[in-house]
């Protein structure tokens, strides 16, 4: 037995899923506020608190199943390599 769920097309997942990979939604009546999510909206821009100075290595990372996925290192603007 399996559901179709409504997903955002930007995810790029098929719908459809087995009742094994489901569960049912827990509200916490003790904390409300879990129910929101703190995760960034879907599609949202990064922004950060500091300027690139370089970009000192970059790569592709290649997972079996997935699109590869580009990785940078960044050397920030005032902060040492290390961070």
């Amino acid at each position: 037995m399996a559901y179709k769920v409504k997903l955002p097309k930007k995810l790029k997942l098929h719908p459809v899923f087995h009742v094994i990979m489901l569960k049912p939604f827990q509200e916490d009546k003790e904390d409300p506020s879990r129910v929101e999510s703190s995760r960034a909206p879907i599609g949202a821009k990064a922004a950060y608190d500091r300027d690139v100075e370089q970009v000192l290595v970059d790569r592709v990372v290649r997972k079996r199943w997935c699109k590869p996925k580009r990785e940078y290192l960044i050397k920030w603007k005032g902060l040492p390599e290390s961070e």
